[in-house]
């Protein structure tokens, strides 16, 4: 299998640093103090990635049921539902912020820890903005549905986007623990209320946009599909987990200070569907969804996996273990 990252990506990898400045509005007045009472119970040999995969996988396990059980996004489900999704929302916003503390707590700081931190951002981010659309019914309405997707993914990439000018992480009023208490509250006020509550009717800096673009028009013009409208969970859940690998790639390709490659595998599952649309009943538009989502998924696990393999192997460090100072 090639290759994802190329030796002189991995050197330019190697000699990575993060740097960040400023401070999001919750990181400042409410969850500093909580974070670092926290950080401080977690024994030291727990690795600061082992931390950030703990909190995804939270999501995962918590928004699972509310995916299985709305295809549609047009069915009401028990309140516990969106109460284990804002857990699952609470626990990834809690422990993506411990990993950072935590890494600096063992000294155990390094390029692919920063990426690893990202990327899971990136991942949660796709699977809270569909769960959210599950939880406000969006289903009922395939335009909004469509936009909130097409809006809320635009507005991460464009985040990452940014940063590739500069060699500066820069935190605005407004990032994603905010994004997340949003979504946390979107989930709350379905638990307390009912989802009816929400009813609604109805390379250089300049080519790291390209995918971005590439990503919205397959989102354009797949809009016309009945995928969207018939099976929208899936639909947006696909186009969620091909943004998540896009942008884990843009922020690779910044860390790496490489080309960010026009053309991505994951953007094979948004053309599926476009090609499906036009065979009209020659083949069933469920399956190729089905495919297309598998698909995405696997390519987005696959590269992960093989970055972190080669990344760690070149810079000989473990990623779920707390290098001994000595």
């Amino acid at each position: 299998m090639k290759p994802v990252l190329s030796e002189a990506q991995l050197k330019r990898l190697k000699e990575y640093k993060f740097k960040a400045e400023g401070a999001s509005l919750l990181d400042i007045n409410v969850l500093k103090v909580f974070w670092g009472y926290l950080v401080e119970h977690i024994p030291m040999w727990v690795a600061p990635n082992v931390i950030s995969f703990l909190g995804l996988a939270a999501l995962v396990i918590t928004t699972f049921p509310l995916f299985l059980y709305c295809p549609t996004a047009t069915e009401e489900v028990p309140w516990w539902f969106y109460t284990n999704s804002v857990i699952g929302l609470f626990l990834i916003q809690t422990l993506d912020a411990v990993d950072g503390l935590q890494a600096r707590r063992t000294g155990n700081g390094s390029p692919i820890g920063a990426i690893v931190d990202s990327a899971c951002d990136i991942v949660a981010f796709g699977i809270g903005v569909t769960s959210c659309s599950v939880a406000m019914q969006l289903g009922t309405s395939p335009e909004w549905m469509f936009y909130f997707h097409l809006l809320c993914f635009s507005i991460d990439y464009a985040e990452y986007w940014k940063n590739c000018f500069l060699d500066v992480l820069y935190y605005n009023l407004i990032e994603s623990n905010e994004y997340l208490a949003m979504m946390m509250t979107i989930h709350a006020v379905s638990a307390m209320f009912g989802p009816a509550t929400w009813s609604t009717q109805g390379s250089s800096h300049l080519c790291t946009a390209c995918p971005l673009l590439i990503f919205l028009m397959l989102a354009l013009a797949t809009k016309g599909a009945s995928a969207h409208q018939t099976y929208p969970t899936l639909y947006y859940l696909m186009f969620g987990l091909a943004h998540a690998k896009i942008t884990i790639v843009l922020r690779v390709a910044d860390a790496t200070k490489s080309k960010m490659p026009l053309i991505d595998p994951s953007m094979l599952g948004p053309a599926m569907l476009l090609l499906s649309s036009f065979l009209g009943d020659y083949v069933s538009e469920y399956f190729v969804l089905c495919m297309a989502l598998m698909l995405v998924g696997l390519d987005l696990v696959v590269y992960s996996t093989l970055f972190l393999r080669e990344s760690c192997d070149y810079l000989n460090i473990s990623c779920f273990k707390v290098k001994d100072k000595s």
